[in-house]
């Protein structure tokens, strides 16, 4: 029935869709489709039809009609005070019912920092991560957690922990203990001596390196960073420490380092040691000792990345580590060992020191270096696992020419039998 019930969309004749006039003849050319029907519309468009209802225009649509007709469409603002007031409350919950729009508030990780209870905000964000930050009695799982300044923090001891300015500080510590243990052995050649030593820490960062070189004893440390304001205030402040920020490793040198340092150690991030050696090859003498960390995952380029930005496959943390070795042969630093890190990168990357001696170019313990005896070292080095209290990881030394393969520190149960680590 007309009127009742749903309305019926039929589909307009050419009659109705303006093609006015009987239809052309058989082979004829066909009218326009420019041409105007006898109401006025454009060919395709339907016609109101009293007793149907009018499609909905689009949005756009309707706005341009409301401006020509003079009138104003009203649309409900997004946001508003209600929607702020929402995302403000929703903020509040994450970060334990502290208003982020509190002026007197401040993020976790800096306030532990301004209160003395961390060195650097990354240790700051180190202990929240360990579960050792409480805030009135209760854990903070978040860094930046909203806190105010009537906020009671605590951090928990770990009597484990020597408070290093930074988690890298294992890294370097770790390799110095695995020398020290060579030394004890009695194997040549002689390692780096830190006590008394004048010392470059290329990528100071916060700090985690020089802290290591000041607690055992060194008598100077210039720190080169290409950013600013990350060494923690305390050793800053320490005047056995030269700080030199804003300097790219590429740019290094000898007036930025003055005397010849006597031992070099360098944790690089996003370039590549093959880079910034010839520079640093510039600045040492002859019998500087360097400590370099070779990260893989800056190493292999983009392309063999894996997923998260690590380095899995052994065969590739074997091949770079011992072309870094070859890059630092040509500029005349001695590769003399590798030392797997103890402390894997944040993302799980297996990392590697090479213990490097300024010398004549492509030597090693006074004989000439074999490419093989690199890639023996590297690949002894890549094939240690780390085991929990496992000692300090090898020091695989490079061997001579025409000798029987890379040659590791003994094992203190077994002296007569060579290990890749510091467990079986």
């Amino acid at each position: 029935m007309p009127g009742r019930g749903r309305a019926t969309c039929a589909q307009p004749t050419r009659q109705e869709a303006g093609h006015d006039g009987p239809p052309a003849a058989s082979g004829s050319r066909p009218a326009s489709r420019r041409r105007t029907g006898a109401f006025g519309e454009r060919p395709g468009r339907r016609r109101a039809v009293p007793g149907r209802p009018r499609a909905r225009q689009p949005a756009r649509r309707r706005a341009r009609t409301a401006r020509r007709a003079g009138g104003a469409l009203h649309r409900r603002p997004r946001g508003g005070a209600g929607g702020r007031a929402r995302r403000a409350g929703r903020r509040a919950r994450a970060h334990g019912g502290l208003s982020v729009a509190d002026r007197t508030s401040a993020r976790l990780d800096g306030e532990l920092v301004r209160r003395g209870l961390a060195r650097s905000r990354r240790q700051a964000a180190e202990l929240v991560a360990a579960g050792r930050v409480t805030r009135g009695g209760t854990v903070v799982t978040k860094p930046s957690t909203a806190v105010g300044p009537e906020d009671l923090l605590a951090v928990t001891p770990d009597p484990a922990d020597p408070g290093y300015a930074s988690r890298a500080a294992f890294k370097l510590a770790g390799v110095l203990d695995a020398l020290d243990a060579l030394d004890r052995a009695g194997a040549p050649p002689r390692p780096p001596a830190v006590d008394g030593a004048r010392c470059l820490d290329l990528g100071a960062s916060t700090g985690g390196f020089t802290d290591v070189l000041l607690r055992r004893g060194a008598r100077e440390v210039v720190a080169v960073d290409v950013g600013h304001d990350q060494l923690v205030p305390a050793l800053r402040a320490d005047p056995r420490v030269q700080v030199h920020e804003g300097l790219n490793v590429r740019d290094l040198a000898p007036e930025h380092v003055g005397a010849v340092p006597d031992l070099v150690v360098g944790d690089l991030s996003f370039i590549s040691l093959a880079m910034v050696l010839p520079a640093v090859a510039g600045v040492v003498g002859p019998g500087s000792d360097l400590l370099l960390l070779v990260k893989p995952q800056f190493e292999v380029g983009r392309e063999r990345l894996g997923s998260g930005g690590v380095v899995r496959d052994p065969a590739l943390h074997a091949e770079v580590v011992a072309a870094v070795a070859r890059h630092a042969a040509v500029v005349g630093l001695r590769p003399l060992a590798v030392v797997p890190s103890p402390l894997p990168g944040p993302s799980g990357n297996r990392e590697y020191f090479w213990w490097l001696r300024a010398g004549d170019p492509g030597r090693a313990d006074g004989a000439v270096l074999d490419d093989s005896a690199l890639e023996d070292a590297a690949a002894a080095a890549v094939a240690w696992q780390p085991v929990p209290d496992g000692g300090p990881p090898p020091v695989v030394l490079v061997a001579p020419a025409a000798s029987d393969g890379p040659r590791t520190t003994p094992d203190a149960t077994t002296p007569d039998r060579p290990l890749t680590g510091g467990a079986p």
